[in-house]
């Protein structure tokens, strides 16, 4: 015999001494901890669920089973088991926590579940196939390991660390002059990944299946990689790689897509992009989102466009017209033209990175978005961006945007406010189109304005720089009829607080400087069950009197329970109160009038308490008719008691807003 065939066999002598020692024997632990795996793995978009098995088993080549938490217990069954739950197929490979290789093997062969099947005498394992040692001398599935080749495999306790070897001797027919042969023999079982099948029936994200994928190879060495992957009737789109989506047509290329229930090699011929062509074949109402992975950097020109004259032939029309939403990669740094155009059922764009600086025209043109909020590393904006959203209500521009076309936003017949970031320093026509738009922020920055008129509904422009600044932009004042506010303070997200030099902050409550020293109370800043409304307040040393509350001051509030009025307010705002549905307890000081605007409590609480504290009883019955039937509560029940004064000041530490800054004070 050769010297190699004698190295060979001592090779496999020592292998097999080493799985007699440390394996086979059975042993149950406790269920692994998988966040104590070595996570450095990464998966491709194109990686099928084997590739993905093997990813994870590889990264913890070298790691001991006690770091792995599986204690000094026998483990090959929970390392196999804890690799599947990080690949998201524990719906194929489990094994119910009890520590068993016997387990695993059962729930992949079970007849009738379809999860795998044992490879016939003959057949080559492969990546992903699981080998199980089975004990002759007992009948014991004594082993389990994971092929990460034809012939190589990783083993949990097969070793202290976790290892990668060959299979060695070990076949489905076992080597009769093999040392030990006759002790044990190999099963290898392929998982059926592709199976549907999840635990309990509960179908989840692990029970996602692939029904195509491909690779596309554009802008030289740049690689784009694409799969189709979900639940029958709620797939996700997925497209990653490395650098810019190409945007070439793919004549004849080779995609894999699931026909008749088998994977396919089909050929995209004449599509745009491959996927075009398994969407239209797995029908576009199942596909349901798209996800750019974080190695794309560029989406190309009508990517994934369901109306752009390049896709011309009739079969690929209206694709796409059922994707409900799109997350975008975090290197993506450009959006090109038309890249979402015409997706009418796209409701949600996410954007996971910083690193996007233009977005092209007409890029989400006819999308029925609802909200959008740009990350602030965007800069340019191209003209038409979102013509034709007729559902937008709210767009968070980037702090950080430079280049804004006159009609970025024309349109946009649901957009009611718009605010423009610090830097821009023109706004033009393209806003007129906008009927219902209301309000206009605009910055400081600002040098020319040209959408105001009689074809424009705006009614209030919120100015960041005061009245001396607005006449070097808007000149014709008198004529100008519009509400001008000044100085006012303001973030780009249409969500958070808009404050003036007019307004002023003590404790929890609002007020704005109606004349001089005196305020007027106009809501809250956070939420709160008890409120009151003192006489006076004082900020930064000064003193000012609250003598109103302004209207809709706490409108649709639904925390309040609890309200006191003090003797200083004179009149209480049209809808002030309107919609505080759990407000049932008021306490008045009615030592002066009080003018009570229309609806200002209604749809408080029915049968309300309010205790009036006035001079005399009559003056309390009137007051309460006054609330009652103009100011619109349902049957207040009326608590009169002889005059006594309800509150007194607030103060202390309260603060003249600047930016939405909050100040401290409380009720003396």
């Amino acid at each position: 015999m050769k010297k190699e065939h004698f190295k060979s066999i001592a090779f496999l002598i020592s292998t097999l001494v080493i799985f007699s020692i440390t394996i086979f024997k059975s042993g149950i632990c406790t269920y692994a901890a998988t966040d104590k795996f070595n996570k450095s793995y990464s998966f491709d978009v194109s990686d099928l669920p084997a590739d993905k098995l093997v990813k994870v088993a590889r990264a913890q080549l070298g790691k001991t089973g006690e770091s792995l938490g599986y204690g000094g217990t026998k483990w090959c069954a929970y390392f196999v088991n804890d690799c599947a739950k990080l690949a998201g197929v524990d719906n194929v490979i489990f094994n119910n926590t009890d520590g068993y290789a016997k387990t695993i093997y059962t729930n992949l062969t079970e007849e009738g579940k379809g999860r795998g099947r044992e490879l016939k005498d003959g057949e080559t394992p492969q990546a992903g196939d699981l080998v199980f040692y089975y004990n002759n001398n007992n009948n014991e599935y004594a082993h389990v390991a994971i092929m990460s080749s034809s012939t190589q495999s990783i083993h949990g306790n097969a070793d202290p660390k976790v290892i990668e070897i060959p299979v060695g001797y070990y076949s489905v027919t076992p080597n009769p002059n093999a040392p030990g042969a006759k002790n044990y023999r190999v099963i290898y079982v392929r998982p059926n990944y592709e199976s549907n099948h999840v635990n309990e029936n509960n179908e989840d994200n692990n029970s996602a299946k692939i029904y195509a994928y491909g690779t596309l190879y554009q802008y030289g060495d740049n690689k784009v990689e694409w799969k189709i992957q979900g639940t029958k009737n709620n797939l996700t789109l997925y497209v990653d790689g490395q650098g810019r989506m190409g945007e070439t047509l793919n004549y004849n290329s080779k995609i894999h897509c699931i026909k008749n229930g088998e994977m396919t090699e089909c050929t995209a011929s004449r599509t745009f992009f491959q996927y075009d062509e398994a969407v239209k074949i797995l029908g576009d109402k199942n596909l349901k989102h798209i996800i750019i992975g974080n190695g794309i950097t560029e989406i190309s020109f009508s990517a994934f466009s369901v109306e752009c004259g390049r896709r011309d032939e009739a079969r690929y029309q209206g694709l796409y017209q059922h994707v409900e939403d799109v997350t975008i990669g975090k290197k993506v740094t450009c959006i090109h033209n038309g890249a979402f155009y015409g997706m009418r059922k796209l409701k949600s764009i996410k954007f996971t990175g910083n690193e996007l600086k233009e977005i092209g025209g007409a890029v989400f043109d006819y999308c029925p978005l609802t909200e959008i909020k740009l990350p602030d590393s965007v800069e340019k904006i191209w003209q038409y961006t979102f013509y034709h959203c007729d559902s937008l209500k709210k767009i968070k521009l980037s702090k950080n945007l430079k280049d804004m076309p006159a009609i970025s936003f024309i349109g946009l017949p649901s957009l009611v406010e718009l605010r423009i970031p610090s830097g821009i320093s023109e706004v033009n026509e393209g806003a007129k189109s906008n009927t219902n738009l209301r309000r206009i922020y605009l910055p400081k920055s600002i040098k020319k304005v040209t959408i105001f008129d009689d074809k424009s509904g705006i009614t209030d422009i919120y100015y960041e720089g005061s009245k001396n600044q607005w006449k070097k932009v808007w000149k014709d004042l008198k004529n100008l009829k519009i509400t001008v506010h000044y100085n006012v303070k303001y973030e780009l997200d249409s969500s958070k607080k808009v404050y003036s030099d007019e307004t002023l902050i003590c404790g929890n409550n609002i007020y704005k400087i109606t004349n001089g020293n005196e305020v007027a109370f106009s809501g809250i800043n956070g939420s709160t069950k008890n409120l009151t409304i003192p006489t006076t307040i004082y900020v930064n040393k000064k003193k000012y009197k609250v003598t109103s509350i302004a209207k809709k001051a706490l409108s649709g509030n639904r925390t309040i329970t609890t309200l006191s009025i003090s003797a200083n307010i004179k009149s209480i705002g049209a809808n002030a109160f309107d919609g505080c549905k759990k407000l049932n307890k008021i306490t008045i000081d009615a030592t002066t009038s009080k003018n009570i605007d229309k609806n200002a409590f209604r749809n408080i609480k029915r049968n309300a308490k309010i205790t009036i504290y006035a001079k005399d009883k009559k003056t309390a019955q009137n007051l309460l008719k006054a609330i009652n039937k103009t100011g619109g509560a349902k049957n207040a029940k009326l608590t009169y008691k002889k005059s006594k004064k309800v509150t007194n000041s607030a103060g202390g530490g309260g603060s003249r807003s600047n930016g939405g800054g909050n100040g401290g004070g409380g009720v003396r």
